[in-house]
């Protein structure tokens, strides 16, 4: 009982302290991050502020003799390491708090308190950091604009195409010539922001959204904490097990960063896909079951509407919902279903088709994709993944790299077909099956189909295996990889502004191997002896009846 008792507090203090490790991290961003900002002339509008600029100018004071001899206002090579500390730090102390929460420290009473407490101070950190190491919500200002105030439409008229408007010289150049890549819903809902938020000058218009988007996190995190709520193993080990679940999406960095920084909409898109399965949730407490799958169907289909990825989770849901229903309408009632789907989309995207319902990408502003690489690997021999992949120059052959990705396509196709049919044969609560298989396909997608992929892209396949608790080794998968992602793309952005030449291939393949590798040195040490570590994650699987399986 006294080792019980040690051990305990042990946990809570370790908890504590990587929950101060987190916001230090964020507060040690402000003065590093200064330096890599994109839009200056809205760093110094930030700084302007007396009460922003007099914390800027103690945490650099605070910070200078850790850095001695180095400017905070010029990249330099200690800076960018600074940068890569900062995440690293943050990733870290992230593991090592959700861990401790699983064990033991969860069942504490102040646990959930302290876990919210540290995700709020972490985001109004990040909301108010002078820093801007993105300009996507520029672009998703000036793309409201395009409708609300020029009254052009976004998918045919390109930003370079208002060039008096105050929000373009703080848009990415690569983004001037490019429509807009979102779904019809996000367009909407810009232009209403833009026309509400008009008279406002436009730095407060991009601090607003950036809050609002900020409020959507906090949206997420409160429908996760139900979702993850009466399903749950009784006892203080239950309690343990949801609270490090929540704190897997509250304390992520990658989450944190990218949205408290970067407001990136993508965080709407997660949020709705959650929300799309709260109904299902809700059905097995007592509600009727057809309109909790309607209710999901058609919120599915609002998220697909702000960015179209969260669209493969839609035969998951469909046979979800065709297995678990009776009745002798069950097919007209899918055909209702996929008629209001299909109508939400048609009135979403009504003032701008066909344009506002056609998937577009990029093109090719990135070049790191999977695809790509495989295929200047052929053309040019294996030297391109020492030299490096970041760099990989114009295209081999635009006939060759339009079949490696016609091919891909098809591969993912069949994959998902497959993950359809192991969707269908999967036993356990809904909500399960469609998380783990939504989970599983975000992660094909991301490391294998898309032609570019930026950090934020992780939180698609983070917010469905919080879902599968920390035990759950696909959902640690996914949070390595964001925890990897978080610190290697970032210090990728600005490795050739230091340096002057790409970040080497071996560090981005780090970033690739290493994630499971680690997972799957967790397995290891985790097996029970003579036993395989797939036999006890199946073992688990088979077990768990709940959304989450008990804590280590």
């Amino acid at each position: 009982m006294a080792a019980e008792r040690e051990w305990g507090a042990a946990s809570l203090l370790g908890l504590i302290v990587a929950g101060v490790l987190i916001e230090v991290a964020w507060l040690a961003f402000w003065p590093i991050g200064l330096a890599f900002t994109r839009t200056p002339d809205v760093s110094r509008m930030a700084l302007s502020s007396p009460l922003v600029g007099s914390f800027t100018s103690a945490l650099q004071g605070a910070l200078a003799p850790l850095l001695p001899g180095i400017s905070l206002t010029q990249p330099s090579p200690p800076l960018l390491a600074a940068l890569g500390l900062t995440f690293a730090i943050a990733g870290a102390a992230y593991l090592a708090g959700v861990t401790l929460l699983a064990r033991t420290a969860g069942a504490w009473r102040w646990a959930l308190p302290f876990v919210v407490a540290v995700t709020v101070a972490s985001q109004v950190t990040l909301l108010f950091a002078p820093a801007v190491l993105t300009t996507d919500v520029f672009s998703y200002l000036l793309y409201g604009r395009a409708v609300a105030v020029y009254g052009v439409d976004p998918y045919l008229a390109p930003p370079a195409q208002f060039l008096g408007d105050p929000f373009l010289p703080w848009i990415h150049p690569l983004w001037y010539g490019a429509t807009t890549v979102y779904g019809p819903l996000w367009t909407r809902l810009s232009a209403f922001f833009a026309g509400l938020s008009a008279p406002l000058a436009p730095f407060q218009q991009w601090l607003l959204l950036r809050a609002l988007v900020n409020v959507s996190y906090g949206v997420l995190l409160w429908l996760a904490w139900w979702i993850l709520g009466p399903d749950q193993a009784g006892g203080e080990r239950g309690r343990a097990s949801r609270v490090a679940s929540f704190a897997l999406l509250a304390w992520n960095p990658l989450l944190q960063f990218e949205v408290g920084a970067g407001a990136h909409n993508d965080i709407l898109m997660a949020l709705l896909l959650l929300a799309s399965l709260a109904p299902i949730a809700a059905w097995r407490r007592g509600v009727a079951a057809d309109r909790s799958w309607l209710a999901s169907f058609l919120l599915l289909t609002a998220s697909g509407l702000v960015k179209y990825a969260t669209a493969i989770a839609a035969p998951f849901l469909v046979v979800v919902w065709v297995r678990t229903t009776r009745g002798r309408w069950r097919a007209g009632r899918l055909l209702v279903a996929a008629a209001l789907g299909g109508g939400l989309a048609l009135a979403a995207g009504a003032p701008w088709l066909p344009g506002a319902l056609l998937p577009r990408s990029a093109g090719t502003l990135y070049t790191n994709a999977p695809w790509y690489v495989v295929w200047y690997w052929v053309a040019q021999g294996p030297g391109v993944l020492v030299d490096g992949v970041s760099n990989l120059g114009p295209d081999p052959t635009d006939g060759g790299r339009s079949l490696v990705r016609l091919a891909l396509a098809l591969l993912f196709a069949v994959y998902l077909a497959w993950e359809t049919w192991r969707v269908w044969r999967a036993p356990g609560p809904p909500v399960l099956a469609i998380a783990r298989a939504t989970t599983r396909a975000f992660l094909v997608l991301i490391l294998g189909v898309l032609n570019g992929v930026q950090a934020w892209y992780w939180m698609w396949a983070l917010v469905p295996a919080a879902l599968l608790g920390w035990r759950d080794p696909l959902a640690r998968l996914v949070v390595a990889y964001s925890v990897a992602a978080a610190m290697t793309f970032n210090v990728h952005d600005y490795w050739y502004v230091v340096f002057s030449r790409e970040m080497p291939g071996w560090l981005t393949l780090a970033y690739a191997v290493l994630p499971p590798l680690a997972t799957a040195l967790t397995l290891i040490r985790r097996a029970p002896v003579g036993q395989p570590p797939g036999q006890v994650a199946a073992a688990r699987r088979g077990a768990g009846q709940s959304l989450q399986a008990t804590p280590p």
